[in-house]
């Protein structure tokens, strides 16, 4: 009788009272709200999901190229070392091994970041974190600058990749991209002294004589062109205002610009075959120094190109600026147009073809 009356209960339908105030009641009307849900919602879903652009537009299309960049190391690198050879080739393949495995990583975020339908900028902590991949691997690659051929293409491809990866990152920092590698100067080595164009330490017994270090097979020549580029407008008209009252560089011709891409223009153009340039090293669209220097020197420009800068010498890193294409470099720490800078800059560039002179420098 026990199990025929169990059965007789799991067979009856099973129901909550639809009335009450009790916990019953509640559970009742949850289940009826829940009831109501599924039947409405589908209708209010969109049938037709929004298609996002595809990744392979024009925008985006360069850091796909980027991704599939092709890099291969030199299975039988040139050698600039001869002396160690074996060394040499040890650490070429060493630092490429790194740098590929730097590659693959970066892949991954910039295939990521050509799928995006929007291009949002980074957080600031994992801005900081890449730069300070970046420039480790840039550190890496530099060291095999002493060791292997400068035209080595797998080393200029993972030189350009780098500066792909650092202008995604952080556009505002282009002027500070990783340099594409440039030969290495066989007319001279770097000198502190020397690129910062501080004044030669002479013995006493020729201090009293200095003036006559200054004639003509040391001073600088006559009737050159001069362009100084500068995007402060301040700075290029109390600039101006010296070489009208002929205290900036003497009788030599000068011109002025607030644009790399104006000055790239005339030089493209032939308009104007400046003997010096003297550039600072920021501006605020991204063409400053750096970019200005690298350019001319991809485009064969041998003439003279110095930078004038608010960073203290400690700040900036002579090697490094040489190998940019700079042949000297003007610090004016207070960033202002003194009648200092000015002696400054007659002084630095008397200083720069003493220096030439005396060491046979010839790019």
């Amino acid at each position: 009788m026990r199990y025929v009356a169990l059965l007789l209960v799991l067979a009856t339908p099973w129901t909550l009272p639809a009335q009450g105030t009790g916990a019953l009641a509640k559970m009742d009307k949850l289940a009826s709200q829940a009831l109501h849900v599924k039947t409405v919602i589908p209708k209010q879903v969109p049938t037709k999901i929004p298609v996002l652009p595809p990744a392979t537009t024009q925008r985006w299309a360069h850091l796909e190229r980027v991704v599939h960049r092709h890099i291969q190391p030199a299975a039988n690198v040139r050698v600039a070392n001869y002396a160690k050879r074996h060394e040499a080739r040890a650490q070429y393949a060493e630092v490429m091994s790194e740098f590929l495995k730097f590659k693959k990583e970066a892949d991954i975020f910039l295939y990521y970041r050509a799928q995006q339908a929007q291009h949002a900028p980074l957080a600031g902590e994992e801005t900081r974190q890449w730069l300070e991949r970046i420039y480790e691997v840039e550190r890496q690659l530099n060291t095999l600058r002493g060791v292997i051929r400068a035209e080595d293409i797998a080393l200029r491809r993972a030189y350009a990749y780098l500066n792909d990866v650092i202008v995604e990152i952080t556009p505002n920092l282009k002027p500070f991209k990783v340099p594409q590698i440039h030969f290495k100067r066989t007319d001279r080595i770097y000198k502190q002294r020397e690129f910062f164009l501080h004044e030669p330490i002479l013995p006493k017994r020729l201090v009293k004589n200095l003036k006559t270090l200054w004639s003509a097979n040391y001073a600088r020549p006559e009737n050159l062109q001069i362009a100084i580029f500068n995007d402060c407008s301040v700075f290029v008209d109390d600039f101006l205002q010296w070489y009208k009252r002929g205290t900036l560089f003497g009788q030599d011709r000068v011109v002025f610009f607030t644009s790399a891409q104006d000055l790239l223009t005339r030089i493209a153009q032939g308009r104007i075959q400046p003997d010096v340039i003297i550039t600072d090293i920021l501006s605020d669209d991204g063409m400053g120094g750096v970019f200005l220097a690298q350019e001319l020197r991809n485009q064969q420009y041998n003439g003279v190109i110095l930078a004038l800068s608010a960073y203290e010498e400690k700040e900036i890193s002579g090697p490094l600026f040489m190998a940019y294409g700079f042949d000297g470099m003007i610090s004016n720490p207070k960033n202002d147009t003194t009648p200092e800078l000015r002696r400054r800059m007659n002084q630095a560039l008397n200083t720069y073809f003493y220096y030439r002179n005396r060491n046979g420098w010839k790019r």
